[in-house]
């Protein structure tokens, strides 16, 4: 019997039919998915992965977050199990990235490699695309890319607005008053009199945060405008950031605070985006 079956599978793949797999789907007959629908995704990865500089904590958030948005975009675009299974090569390419340090980014050119390869294999060609660091850095946006939202998603947007500007302004104090502190979240008995300013800053900080998440609206609609969504994802995402940033020690601020500022662009960045 399994001699047949050895057979009937030859005789398959001869005639053309083929035979059932374990090895990841080919990507010789993917659909090419419209690079201008992810333009913003892809503008940004490609800026920072065709670059030779210094990726920084800023960097590799916008390459984290650009992935994982790009990845959840091209499946909800196209079901089928090929997009699916590189969507998921983009998400394990951004876990790789939050776990790797900075200069190694660099360094080993997996980030360039790996991108290009599953870029190319899931959008079709266009002449913004990235493809050395000689080529020009795309914009991130297109006048198709604009979308207009729904009656109650337009009050939230304005609403949206009001609290993103606000935490860009504490986002701001907080590189001075927060990431540019030595004092460490434990009381200290040598240095009780920096302990109780740090407390008191880090109280007034998380008030100022409070206050930004209470403006907040309501979630958007679950059939609404994708692009609102993400605004309000990173709006949140910025404010956990930053509140994160106030407990940990000195070291770590820099790159909590880093974090935030990301979160703050890329919610700018989608706003942006949205017709009025």
């Amino acid at each position: 019997m399994r001699q047949m079956f050895r057979y009937l599978c030859t005789f398959a793949v001869v005639a053309g039919a083929g035979c059932r797999s374990t090895h990841p789907t080919s990507t010789a007959h993917v659909r090419s998915l419209d690079p201008g629908h992810f333009r913003p995704q892809i503008a940004a990865i490609d800026r920072i992965a065709y670059d030779t500089g210094v990726i920084s904590v800023t960097d590799r958030t916008e390459l984290v977050t650009q992935l994982d948005e790009l990845a959840s975009r091209t499946t909800h675009e196209d079901g089928s199990s090929t997009i699916g299974a590189l969507s998921d090569e983009l998400r394990q390419l951004a876990d790789g990235l939050r776990r790797q340090s900075l200069d190694s980014i660099r360094e080993d050119e997996t980030l360039r490699d790996t991108w290009g390869r599953l870029r190319d294999s899931l959008f079709a060609d266009a002449d913004w695309l990235r493809r050395d660091l000689r080529d020009p850095i795309a914009s991130p946006d297109t006048d198709a890319s604009h979308s207009r939202l729904s009656r109650g998603d337009a009050f939230r947007r304005d609403q949206l607005e009001i609290a993103v500007r606000d935490l860009e302004d504490a986002a701001a104090d907080g590189d001075r008053d927060i990431a540019g502190s030595s004092v460490t979240p434990q009381t200290d008995a040598s240095t009780r009199e920096r302990d109780a300013a740090w407390q008191a800053t880090t109280r007034e900080f998380q008030a100022r945060l409070d206050k930004v998440a209470n403006e907040l609206p309501s979630a958007p609609e679950a059939s609404g405008n994708p692009d609102f969504a993400t605004a309000y994802r990173e709006t949140k995402l910025a404010i956990a950031s930053l509140r994160t940033a106030t407990s940990w020690l000195p070291s770590m601020r820099q790159q909590w605070m880093g974090d935030a500022h990301a979160h703050i662009r890329v919610a700018r960045q989608y706003l942006g985006r949205i017709e009025r």
